[in-house]
């Protein structure tokens, strides 16, 4: 139900992400669990493991922060999380090199707060933002505008509704809007389970409004 993922060898590139930060300018490491608020001050931001919004929990990134990405690492968003940034100041999510391949931003909904990607710049990822509600009852609504994907090695955007058992529906809803897609394998990639009532999983509806991309 995922797209396919490369396995990497992280070791190596993350020491050396944070060497060349290091040697560079400030940076704000993380790994780990990730929640409240990240700015400016403490931009850019620079994973050096796996990252996990924990459920009930919210990450918000303000406008003009940079988020690189080691290679071969992933963020979970369990919670919510809050990317709004502007045109003037738009939200990064790279990795350390073009070459040098992070894998996914994955939103999985399990109730409260809705996630939000708006201004961002996502590059130099496998698959760079993928959004799944597999959840009886209930409806996803994520909000994705105006964002710019580029060098991603497969699927830019994965937006999918999924129900685990066979009478369950899962919902997604929400907007995929003016977002634009370069040098990249797949831009959408919108996906449901059909159900049959009898053995296949229940019905997941994706009533996402998808316009000017």
């Amino acid at each position: 139900t995922h797209p396919p993922c490369r396995a990497r060898t992280v070791g190596l590139s993350v020491a050396m992400l944070a060497a060349s930060l290091y040697l560079a300018h400030a940076a704000t490491f993380v790994s780990g669990n990730v929640s409240g608020t990240w700015t400016t001050t403490g931009s850019p931001y620079a994973a050096t493991g796996n990252l996990t919004v924990p459920g009930g929990q919210t990450l918000t990134i303000q406008p003009g922060v940079t988020l690189i990405m080691g290679q071969g690492l992933n963020m979970d968003v369990e919670g919510a999380i809050s990317a709004v940034g502007t045109v003037a100041q738009p939200i990064v999510i790279r990795g350390s090199s073009p070459s040098l391949y992070w894998d996914h931003l994955l939103v999985n909904y399990n109730g409260g707060a809705q996630s939000s990607f708006v201004n961002c710049r996502f590059t130099d990822a496998t698959n760079a933002l993928q959004v799944l509600n597999q959840n009886t009852g209930l409806t996803m609504a994520p909000q994705i505008s105006n964002c710019i994907f580029s060098n991603c090695l497969s699927t830019c955007v994965y937006a999918a509704a999924i129900a685990d058992y066979v009478y369950d529906t899962a919902n997604l809803a929400g907007s995929l809007l003016n977002c634009s897609f370069s040098s990249s394998s797949n831009g959408i990639h919108l996906y449901n389970t059909g159900g049959d009532g009898q053995f296949i999983p229940g019905p997941g509806t994706v009533n996402m409004t998808v316009a000017n991309n």
